[in-house]
Parts: structure tokens; sequence; C-alpha cells
């Protein structure tokens, strides 16, 4: 799979167990669109939903 730099940003703080509103600011996005980004890179990767 290829993704975009974002994405795999989000993917690689997600992993390192950051919350939406760690990544947001980290990321000078919104957290509410990590969360959209999050959601849909764990769906593509048929891993299900964040706890």
């Amino acid at each position: 799979m290829v993704f975009r730099l974002c994405q795999r940003e989000i993917l690689q703080l997600i992993e390192q167990g950051k919350s939406n509103n760690e990544i947001g600011p980290a990321l000078d996005i919104p957290p509410f669109a990590v969360s959209i980004y999050g959601s849909a890179l764990l769906w593509e990767l048929d891993i299900g939903a964040a706890s």
C-alpha cells in the first residue's frame, strides 16, 4: 500500500499511542481531521476501529 506522507505520520503517531488531540497540533491539522484520517487508514488496513 502507498500512503501519503501525512497518512504515514498519523499512522506512526497512532502506533506510538498518541491521541487525536496530541497528533493534530503536532501535524498542524485539527484533531477531528486526525480522527477521520485515522479511521480511513485503519479501514484500509482492515484493522478495525481504534480504541
